[in-house]
């Protein structure tokens, strides 16, 4: 089934308009995710505006984690698991994700615009980086059980999937390979935060 829904996704993509009837037929497919794929996909061929855009399917939800290093490596049915648990969130420009000092209770995965990683001494700010589409922010407070260090701020308007943090504390006791690249990810990050110090 994931091979009809993404064939379905990609007709629009490719412009095979002579594909109208098989997205036809797919509409009436076993598979949720094939019906919802060749729906969106028929209304696109046929140069509708989807009402849904705002929202992400679960198949696009999928195609998104693939793409996320700490995920790449998992199966689909285990990305299933995480793209049915994570809730979609919107943000304005300058809409607070999450606040230094709140406990962690989830991570986010940056699906659409900026975030800005900020701390605080006293009434000064500093940013401390900047985080694009497709990157994990948040995971430090899940993993040591640790209140936010720093506050996570939208720049321009954006859109992020949060994960629940025992949810995905499970993730990593059944998948080695995310924790691995978790840490991978956090070493990365640490690196670069030692040269910006170096530097400073």
């Amino acid at each position: 089934h994931w091979i009809r829904a993404l064939a379905a996704r990609a007709v629009p993509e490719l412009g095979l308009t002579d594909c109208a009837d098989t997205l036809r037929k797919l509409k009436r497919d076993r598979s949720l995710h094939v019906r919802h794929a060749a729906s969106t996909a028929l209304v696109q061929l046929e140069g509708g505006k989807m009402k849904t855009l705002k929202t992400l399917s679960t198949l696009e939800r999928i195609l998104l984690l693939r793409e996320i290093p700490i995920f790449s490596g998992l199966a689909p049915e285990d990305l299933e698991k995480i793209a049915d648990i994570a809730h979609e969130d919107l943000y304005s420009s300058g809409g607070i994700i999450c606040r230094e000092g709140d406990p962690g209770s989830a991570l986010f995965v940056i699906v659409s615009g900026d975030v800005q990683v900020v701390r605080s001494a006293g009434k000064q700010e500093s940013i401390l980086a900047a985080r694009g589409v497709g990157e994990v922010v948040g995971e430090m407070a899940i993993l040591d059980s640790s209140p936010r260090s720093a506050t996570l701020r939208a720049l321009h308007d954006v859109r992020v999937l949060s994960i629940d943090g025992d949810a995905f504390k499970s993730i990593l006791l059944d998948r080695p390979e995310v924790a691995v690249s978790v840490l991978r990810n956090m070493s990365s990050r640490i690196r670069a935060l030692n040269a910006m110090v170096g530097t400073g």
